[in-house]
């Protein structure tokens, strides 16, 4: 069992339980994974509130597989189009939140 940094409960993490992957990995990538020492992950409420405002502050490139999520200096979130390099008809960094996208494939598990 783990415990959510965040809120203390106690949660399965299949990564720690032996599996090859965890729930989480279902999910889009909002906060990376935290490497061995470096703290516990978030349980799936406190996740699940992550993505909540991620999807308020990215619209629908959260859900998309195209986006490469990226961090401002100033602490701002960019999200860098992959099909932009592609496909000139899409801008490199999208306006957020992104409403609606003729580019819009969802994000899978890889």
């Amino acid at each position: 069992m783990e415990t959510c940094a965040r809120c203390g409960k106690e949660f399965g993490c299949g990564m720690t339980e032996g599996r090859t992957s965890c729930w989480c990995a279902e999910l889009p990538p909002v906060l990376p994974v935290p490497a061995e020492g470096e703290g516990t992950c978030l349980c799936p409420a406190c996740l699940e509130e992550d993505l909540a405002r991620a999807r308020l502050r990215l619209g629908q490139c959260l859900d998309c597989r195209h986006r490469r999520p990226l961090r401002s200096k100033g602490g701002d979130d960019l999200v860098l189009c992959g099909l932009s390099s592609e496909q000139a008809r899409f801008p490199k960094y999208p306006p957020l939140p992104m409403a609606g996208c003729a580019g819009f494939e969802r994000f899978r598990k890889r």
